[in-house]
């Protein structure tokens, strides 16, 4: 079973919101559409798992395992280098510069946090 339909089966939205929108990212859910600057951004099913993972609670920090356990499952929690290289490409894809992200902040040796709208 591929992971993004593991992740859509547990996860349902906290709100009734379906639409996530801060500055230029617009980000809806039931649609899996990601909007930046009014142009679509292609994402891969797990980038946009990754990104959803984070927008259900913006603004807290997420760590890295359970990124990692709710993505791919608990038999990738040894692999912290496989989500550094999934959020550095979403990153690229989101990010307007993706060297001083603004919307995927890192909480050094903890995880990630989605920056609240």
């Amino acid at each position: 079973m591929a992971a993004h339909a593991v992740v859509t089966r547990r996860l349902q939205p906290k709100t009734q919101e379906t639409v996530y929108q801060v500055g230029e990212l617009r980000v809806d859910l039931a649609r899996r559409q990601v909007m930046l600057e009014g142009k679509e951004v292609s994402l891969t099913p797990t980038e946009f798992d990754l990104l959803w993972l984070l927008i259900q609670d913006a603004g807290k920090v997420i760590t890295h395992h359970q990124l990692i356990q709710k993505v791919w499952g608990m038999a990738y929690e040894d692999e912290a280098g496989l989500l550094r290289v999934n959020i550095s490409n979403l990153r690229r894809k989101i990010e307007p510069d993706p060297n001083r992200p603004t919307y995927i902040l890192t909480e050094l040796g903890v995880g990630y946090r989605m920056r609240e709208s």
